[in-house]
């Protein structure tokens, strides 16, 4: 039973993390992505 408890403490936050991923990735990308075009087109240059 200690194998396994010890294996769920460790797969647990490893398969929560793989879940948050795609959505942390997705957020990281609009947040880079975002402020370049806003500013661009906007650049009194």
């Amino acid at each position: 039973m200690d194998t396994i408890d010890h294996a769920l403490l460790v797969l647990l936050p490893v398969l929560a993390a793989g879940a948050l991923l795609p959505f942390a990735m997705e957020r990281v990308e609009r947040l880079l992505a975002g402020p370049a075009p806003a500013e661009g087109p906007g650049d009194p240059d």
